[in-house]
């Protein structure tokens, strides 16, 4: 970590930026991360047209920024990455749980109010217009309220203009590709007209007083998506605009955030409720109304759940649970892996011409969400084998106990993978399996010894030292050793291009893993 004295403007001006910056736009940057503020004081300084930091700093503390030079900062300070129909749990929770409700509320006046606040380049209000879409809502009879707001300009210029690489598209239902896309050229492509329409883009900056107000849209709301927002915030900056989209929401309206972000929001007339791995929060009267057990997950006491052990959480520790809602899930564990045809980082490649075939079907049957498709092809082949043959096809094993997992099987995972482990005790990324399977079983204990062996084979596969720092984080007694390995997590992911994607995080790019880790960075 970087010490006071090699950071190259004064302190006393960081102080006050970084103020600014919380006050202005909610963006949290304690003086551990004084030292990335520098580096992108750099482009920051080239876009405003100064030619050294300290004149425009001085210049920036100096005079009151309006809406457009506040932009020009978000697009710098904020990672603009999203993609269609990201974190497929949500969406599913939206088609069977939360859209049905409201629909049937709005059945005599058929009008619905919906915002995506912070939608970045309008990704996510376009995969809910979509699924509005594929629901059957008649468009034409129904009033829909739609709105897509971002503090970045430039990020609400590219979601009007509907267009998209595709880099955007690794997550989306074939089907939909089909319905509500034209290709423009070999990589891009357009959102159809009938979905354009359903969608208006504002910036609205979630840290100032804007809303809720009639005259920008976002009132008397029935649903409020706000993923991948609060993380970047102070725990006070969390707890205001809270508040304000609370206020936003009509009587038993719905506020939709990340798992990474529930434990942070704590508002007495919000109730939370858990609709299989995705988070959402309601009015308190939507209480109500008679639970149903054999479909509903509400959690109606975070008292009869057994918590892990808790760190003592400061102002700005807003990440502390980067991934670790992917692995400690207490009412239903289930271990979120994205399927791709590239390997996770550090796993160790196997050519053989038939290995690759039968993986790379069940890769396809995974990624058209075919798992039992994919489980009786891998049960099939694995099961003929010898303990040689497991050992000879540690690949599609590892691929077997990934889909059990995501699948929330965690007995079938664990068995497994201890029967690879059986075969071979010196694979580094069974180990990091078994420790992603135990953590999710409740054992953080047992989790962080399998890390450990993970790591003594392999000290450069990034995922293990990045759950077992997290891990070490929520022990009081490890605590100090998390420190060094999120140090050691940043100095590792350096080696890797910003847009790879980390197993075991949701989805999440190296490059915001490594703007989280920066702020997870606190002094010993």
């Amino acid at each position: 970590m970087k010490t006071k004295s090699s950071h190259k403007l004064p302190e006393e001006l960081l102080v006050k930026f970084s103020a600014m910056l919380a006050d202005r736009m909610g963006l949290h940057f304690p003086e551990e991360r004084w030292g990335e503020l520098e580096k992108k004081l750099i482009p920051i300084m080239k876009s405003f047209e100064f030619t050294d930091m300290m004149s425009c700093l001085k210049w920036m503390l100096g005079q009151s920024l309006n809406n457009k030079q506040i932009s020009v900062l978000a697009y710098h300070l904020t990672i603009g990455e999203t993609y269609f129909f990201r974190d497929e749990k949500t969406f599913k929770a939206l088609e069977s749980r939360v859209l049905p409700e409201i629909f049937k509320r709005h059945e005599k006046d058929k009008s619905i109010r919906i915002w995506s606040a912070g939608c970045c380049t309008g990704e996510e209000p376009y995969s809910i217009a979509m699924l509005l879409h594929y629901m059957r809502l008649d468009i034409n009879e129904w009033n829909v309220h739609l709105l897509g707001t971002d503090i970045n300009n430039e990020f609400l210029k590219k979601a009007e203009a509907a267009v998209y690489k595709k880099w955007s598209f690794r997550a989306i239902p074939r089907e939909m590709m089909k319905k509500y896309f034209v290709r423009v050229d070999d990589d891009h492509f357009q959102v159809i007209p009938e979905i354009q329409k359903m969608v208006k883009f504002s910036d609205i900056n979630l840290a100032e007083n804007s809303y809720p107000d009639a005259s920008n849209g976002t009132n008397n709301l029935d649903l409020i998506m706000c993923q991948n927002v609060l993380i970047y915030f102070s725990q006070k900056q969390i707890k205001k605009t809270v508040q304000q989209l609370r206020s936003a929401l009509t009587q038993h309206g719905w506020l939709g955030v990340t798992p990474i972000e529930c434990p942070f929001i704590s508002d007495p007339e919000l109730a939370p409720y858990s609709f299989s791995g995705a988070s959402f929060f309601s009015k308190e009267k939507v209480l109500k109304r008679e639970p149903s057990p054999e479909k509903e997950t509400f959690i109606p006491s975070r008292k009869s759940i057994t918590p892990l052990p808790q760190p003592a959480i400061h102002d700005g520790d807003v990440l502390l649970s980067v991934v670790l809602p992917a692995f400690l899930k207490l009412s239903e564990p289930v271990l979120d892996f994205h399927f791709s045809s590239e390997k996770p980082l550090n796993e160790k490649r196997q050519p053989e011409e038939k290995k690759v075939k039968i993986y790379d079907e069940c890769i396809a049957l995974s990624q058209q969400r075919d798992y039992p498709g994919a489980i009786s092809k891998l049960t099939q082949f694995l099961s003929k084998l010898n303990s040689q043959g497991l050992k000879d096809n540690l690949k599609e094993v590892s691929l077997l106990i990934r889909i059990f997992a995501n699948k929330g099987d965690l007995v079938n995972a664990l068995e497994w993978c201890q029967k690879a482990l059986k075969v071979e005790k010196l694979d580094p990324f069974l180990h990091y399996l078994h420790a992603e399977i135990l953590v999710a079983q409740g054992k953080p204990d047992e989790g962080i010894n399998a890390l450990k062996k993970s790591l003594f084979l392999d000290p450069n596969l990034i995922s293990a030292r990045y759950l077992l720092g997290l891990l070490e984080q929520q022990s009081k007694e490890l605590r100090h050793n998390a420190h060094k390995e999120f140090a050691l997590t940043l100095e590792l992911l350096e080696n890797h291009a910003p847009e790879e994607i980390l197993p075991g995080t949701e989805g999440l790019s190296v490059e915001r893993v490594k703007d989280h880790l920066m702020t997870l960075l606190k002094r010993k």
